[in-house]
């Protein structure tokens, strides 16, 4: 369980309030992992307050504070978002590497690209839902391993 953090006065009763989500998931006969649960604090422009823990994994995302940039004000700012996290990266990384791209044997590109394309889609749709641009290191890998 992960427990978000977006008011500076919480930071300092972090071990009540996690003593009473304790004892509210015990009621009802469920019970936190003690590696597993955390509270993070949403650091961003706005909220510029000092915690350790600001970045958190949840299904292949990482959530942590990133620069963003305002459509309202065209100017960069630190917002808390989500993006592929580094564990995911490197996951497809090697599922490329596992697949020996370089050695794939087709008679033309449209059959490598046949061959790739559930892959590389299925990647875009799960990932690419937030921070786009946050996969161009994984294309750039691809791009390299087909060159």
């Amino acid at each position: 369980m992960i427990v978000l953090a977006c008011l500076i006065p919480i930071v300092f009763i972090f071990p009540q309030i996690l003593r009473l989500i304790d004892e509210r998931m015990r009621s009802v006969g469920l019970e936190l992992h003690p590696q597993k649960t955390k509270i993070v604090y949403c650091r961003d422009y706005k909220r510029k307050g000092n915690h350790p823990v600001v970045k958190f994994d949840f299904l292949g995302d990482s959530f942590q504070p990133r620069t963003s940039y305002s459509k309202k004000t065209g100017r960069l700012f630190i917002g808390y978002d989500c993006a592929i996290s580094i564990s995911s990266r490197k996951r497809i990384a090697d599922k490329l590497e596992a697949l020996n791209v370089n050695k794939l044997t087709f008679k033309s590109i449209v059959g490598v690209a046949q061959y790739l394309n559930p892959l590389i889609r299925g990647w875009i749709n799960y990932y690419g839902k937030f921070k786009m641009y946050e996969l161009t290191k994984v294309f750039r890998l691809l791009s390299r391993r087909l060159v």
